[in-house]
């Protein structure tokens, strides 16, 4: 999925446009090129579905940034739903998810 940054229009694909560029012996040279659907704007940002949350993400070239994020954003809620769940406080509930993770992975 792609997002404009000058109109804001989310868009499965961007449109191709092409750009006479002359010719090269003899034949037409094009540059073709994306753009966004609404307003032809050619400032736009590629995003990706987090495996995690199911929404769309900023695509980056760190992989590994993006992932951590959303292993923080899980965690952050399953410390949540342990405290809303238990009545317990933040720091119970987050001692409690490290017991857990420290068992079920062995570490």
């Amino acid at each position: 999925m792609f997002r404009c940054n000058d109109c804001g229009h989310e868009f499965i694909d961007p449109k191709i446009k092409h750009e006479n560029m002359g010719e090269f012996w003899g034949a037409r040279a094009d540059e073709a090129y994306g753009v966004c659907p609404e307003c032809e704007s050619e400032d736009f940002d590629e995003f990706d579905r987090c495996p995690v949350s199911n929404e769309y993400k900023k695509a980056t070239e760190d992989y590994n940034e993006y992932v951590v994020q959303w292993g923080k954003e899980m965690i952050c809620d399953t410390i949540t739903s342990i405290q809303s769940e238990w009545g317990c406080d933040y720091e119970t509930a987050k001692n409690f998810m490290l017991y857990m993770v420290e068992k079920c992975f062995d570490f």
